[in-house]
């Protein structure tokens, strides 16, 4: 799970002063909206207030009003957001940046998540002037803290993985009695000292974003973003709640882009780092750079861990019609000493066209980190042929992805033809 964030310059026409919000200000924020980002930021406090942005910094529009960083009054110039698909200046630098007298930020972004922090600080090393809201620190979340490093880093990828370690001592104590240790008393474990190891590590990792941000020279501001009723100004929320965006990112009004989970694409953290790299390069790099969400790995950190890449055997079989299926399902090398059932079990999908690799899935012992490896080679197009002409490391598990040679099922026309053929290995259909 991912922070997401929406980007958007000055042109939602709302209205606001130093003493009244506009009615957008007060909605709740959504649940799925966690960042905004506006590019292009112009503080005018002596102007006619046609077409005005909402600054959504507080949820006290007072203390909005009274922090620093924000103007009081925030008008609009109609900022030229440049089209992702059209060449930039020659200077490295978006078009954004040809204005940048005009502005206070040229970016600012609400929720500083993966993809907020990823956006902000690629932004900040292409020349952009950016700043970035976001909640206090807590180790739990409310409606006023948050911190910097967003739901994975604090909430989501990274404390499930340190709790997962903790669980797995478990299993090790009893692993360990077939390879001859013994204790004298049965373990005992501190759940206290757990969560106070994990709630430092945290403390640890969001100092370690505030740092990184503050490097790259982005103005940080602690505060609540809030929703500014998108629909209200213009953008297009599909039926389950998320944002649409094109191929950049963009939604359908000019200036706001949006990436992460809230656009409900492919809802991980590193789709949220890619996305955020992107519209930063694309909007002030001068790159033109979009996401790529085909054949995004994936894991998940049960006991025994599950990996993932590329099409699964239903998929595979819809996209492609004809494919070879390979699978293995065997007992670890740990296992034989430690007497405990542990099973690892593994498949490869095979395009028998092209002899392309489009899928390899595994559930065992450290298959996170054998697909992260795995998902290269997939992303290469890599054949059957080439994982057969590999060497494989011994012993390991992962060598059995490339000593596979006989498919278990060979799907021709239509799964009902599909024919189960017998390998020199247990065959387990999944």
């Amino acid at each position: 799970v991912s922070f997401a964030f929406l980007a958007m310059a000055i042109s939602p026409r709302c209205l606001l002063s130093s003493s009244k919000f506009h009615p957008l200000l007060d909605r709740s924020p959504s649940p799925i909206a966690t960042s905004l980002i506006w590019s292009g930021f112009r503080c005018l406090h002596h102007c006619s207030l046609s077409a005005l942005a909402v600054v959504p910094l507080s949820c006290r529009s007072q203390q909005l009003l009274r922090h620093p960083c924000i103007p009081r009054r925030v008008a609009s110039c109609h900022a030229a957001v440049p089209d992702p698909a059209q060449p930039l200046d020659g200077n490295g630098t978006g078009a954004l940046l040809q204005r940048r007298g005009e502005f206070d930020f040229d970016l600012f972004t609400i929720g500083a998540g993966s993809g907020g922090v990823r956006a902000a600080r690629f932004a900040a090393n292409f020349g952009a002037k950016v700043a970035v809201c976001e909640l206090p620190f807590a180790t739990i979340s409310s409606d006023s803290t948050g911190g910097i490093g967003g739901t994975c880093v604090l909430r989501g990828c990274v404390p499930k993985k340190l709790l997962v370690f903790g669980s797995k001592f478990a299993h090790d104590f009893e692993e360990s009695q077939g390879f001859g240790w013994s204790f004298d008393s049965e373990p005992k474990h501190d759940w206290s000292t757990l969560i106070a190891q994990k709630n430092a590590e945290l403390r640890r990792l969001t100092g370690v974003y505030r740092n990184t941000l503050s490097n790259a020279g982005v103005t940080l501001i602690e505060g609540r973003g809030k929703n500014l009723g998108l629909e209200e100004v213009g953008v297009k929320i599909s039926p389950k709640g998320a944002i649409e965006v094109d191929e950049y990112s963009r939604t359908n009004v000019e200036s706001i882009w949006a990436v992460g989970d809230v656009t409900n694409r492919v809802n991980l953290t590193p789709v949220a780092l890619m996305e955020g790299g992107a519209f930063a390069k694309s909007v002030f790099g001068g790159i033109d750079a979009k996401p790529d969400h085909r054949n995004v790995p994936s894991a998940v950190f049960t006991q025994p861990p599950i990996g993932s890449v590329g099409l699964t055997e239903e998929q595979a079989i819809e996209e492609f019609v004809n494919i070879d299926v390979y699978t293995e399902n065997f007992r670890p090398m740990k296992a034989t000493l430690s007497g405990l059932p542990d099973r690892t079990f593994m498949k490869i999908i095979v395009d028998v066209a092209t002899n392309r690799v489009v899928g390899v899935h595994m559930c065992g012992d450290d298959a996170p980190e054998i697909l992260q490896g795995v998902a290269i080679a997939i992303k290469a197009c890599a054949t059957k042929a080439q994982f057969d002409a590999t060497v494989g490391i011994h012993p390991t598990a992962a060598e059995e992805l490339v000593t596979m040679r006989t498919p278990t099922r060979r799907i021709r026309q239509n799964y009902s033809q599909a024919s189960e053929v017998e390998s020199g290995h247990a065959v387990t259909s999944a």
